[in-house]
């Protein structure tokens, strides 16, 4: 087989492998993170995996991947809360990590022959994905699949490999295209392979077309409310204000809460005269030290309105010499009875950790005439292995009590689009400084609400009142370890055929 490189005597390869980098580095920017256009993440991997095979050496691979480096940092700029240097150490590490299935593409690769080596890549990318994000503070935040929200098609696989199918997906594109392109589009060569791949890509399409068809919602719907106030805005300003010149006072803050609550409490009863028989508040939307007089007072207007009633505060606890909090949500339903008390078990790394009390992270299941119901707290549902606990309990609806910044709008509320998917349930997200919304288990978006561009922050949606049970919700992972596997299996391949070709 020949090149562009060996057929032109390498001037005229150098300049369009260059090309190629510029190209593939462009649509890189637009792939993921802050500006994100789903068809760049399937072509940025095609131009990027041309140079690297085209360019021989060190330093045109070290060019490439301070370039892939760079783009990742602007990628995440303002999405990932981290200060000053740590950020470029934190997320630079992370994008080199990334990089590497492209450095693993240029070594073995060329040592595999025909389509097979089409595999190294999307393989390599998706057990460093996998492997990578088990261990990540951050959870899932980068995943290839959350770009392509939005086609429910596609985003069907999710409820049988996870995000992890889709990731194996839109990288084996980019090997396969340089597959075709190394044999100069000859389709006695590539024929076999074309086909191939192209058939497990309509085979998905098909299925998440059939599944949204045949397998949609067609239980009996509740209406659900999600609520906030109009005083966060103001009250948070002036927490980081009196933070930054003398340390919270506490006392002032806890004053300036209790006016949140006069302020939510007869929202969530017009909420509730308007007919919606779950009523739910933000992450943290008040902070309190007088607990059991919060939940009497929504006891009191869950069976007022019967009603369920999703509180989500922080406890202030006293401590000393630093007050912590346990950040919690609790459901009152329509007898006065609190049906669900649970406390955060995984807060965002940072500032929220250090003043956060961890709960168990033991999910609570109960039923109601509209299904079996559960909650977990915001960046929790980051992580799918979580969240599939709420899959395997079969739960009907999750709601989802959550706190953003307006740069993180929608990214982080599209994840849990695919939450939905994985687990065959409703989903329920209010959102502080953020996008609120509500899915069906296909990941269809029924409301959203952001909050940046609504006045009175109040959402309504008509939700399905049974979930479906899905594969991944019993096997988990396991797709995404069958990738771990076959790597390992063709990288053993690639260094057999290396030693017998050393010895031939």
């Amino acid at each position: 087989m020949t090149t562009p490189q060996d057929q032109t005597g390498g001037l005229k390869s150098d300049r369009l492998a260059y090309l190629w980098l510029i190209v593939g580095i462009i649509l890189f920017l637009v792939s993921n993170g802050r500006w994100i256009i789903p068809l760049a993440t399937w072509l940025y991997p095609v131009f990027i995996i041309r140079f690297l095979r085209t360019k021989k050496g060190f330093l045109p691979t070290l060019i490439c991947a301070i370039a892939y480096i760079i783009v990742y940092c602007l990628m995440w700029q303002e999405l990932l809360p981290l200060p000053g240097v740590l950020y470029y150490v934190v997320v630079g590490g992370i994008g080199l990590l990334f990089f590497l299935p492209f450095l693993i593409d240029k070594l073995i690769s060329p040592r595999l022959q025909g389509f097979l080596s089409t595999l190294v890549f999307p393989l390599a990318y998706t057990a460093i994905e996998y492997i990578g994000f088990s261990f990540n503070p951050y959870g899932t935040w980068g995943s290839l699949a959350y770009t392509q929200y939005g086609n429910l098609p596609l985003m069907q696989i999710a409820s049988i490999t996870g995000i992890y199918g889709l990731t194996f997906l839109v990288t084996w594109f980019g090997s396969v295209v340089n597959w075709i392109w190394e044999q100069e589009f000859n389709w006695s060569k590539i024929g076999r392979g074309v086909i191939t791949y192209v058939s497990v890509v309509l085979a998905v399409l098909l299925f998440g077309g059939v599944y949204l068809v045949f397998a949609s919602p067609k239980s009996d719907e509740v209406r659900v409310a999600g609520v906030q106030t109009n005083l966060h805005e103001t009250i948070f300003e002036s927490e980081s204000q009196s933070e930054e010149d003398s340390g919270i006072d506490w006392d002032s803050l806890l004053s300036k809460h209790r006016t949140i609550m006069d302020e939510l409490f007869p929202k969530s009863e017009v909420a509730a005269k308007s007919g919606a028989k779950f009523v739910a508040w933000a992450e943290v939307d008040v902070i309190t030290d007088d607990e059991p007089a919060l939940i009497e007072r929504g006891k009191q207007l869950a069976l007022q309105e019967q009603i369920y009633l999703v509180m989500a505060y922080a406890k202030l606890l006293r401590t000393d010499p630093t007050p912590l909090a346990e950040n919690k949500v609790v459901i009152v339903g329509p007898t006065g009875e609190v049906l669900l008390d649970y406390k955060k078990a995984r807060p965002v790394p940072g500032s929220e950790a250090a003043w956060t009390q961890k709960g168990d992270g033991e999910i609570i299941v109960f039923d109601t005439p509209y299904g079996k119901v559960t909650a977990i707290i915001c960046f929790e549902n980051d992580f799918p292995a979580f969240t599939r606990k709420a899959g395997k309990a079969e739960a009907d609806i999750l709601f989802d009590p959550s706190g953003d910044w307006e740069a993180i709008d929608p990214y982080h509320t599209n994840m849990k689009a695919y939450r939905a998917i994985e687990n065959g349930l409703s989903w329920v997200r209010t959102t502080r400084f953020g996008l609120s919304g509500a899915y069906d288990y296909q990941g269809r978006p029924l409301t959203t609400m952001d909050y940046f561009k609504t006045q009175d922050k109040v959402f309504t949606a008509h939700i399905p009142t049974k979930g479906i049970t899905t594969i991944y919700s019993q096997i988990g992972d396991v797709f995404a370890w069958l990738c771990v596997a076959g790597f390992i299996v063709v990288f053993v391949m690639a260094i057999i055929r290396k030693k017998k070709s050393d010895v031939a």
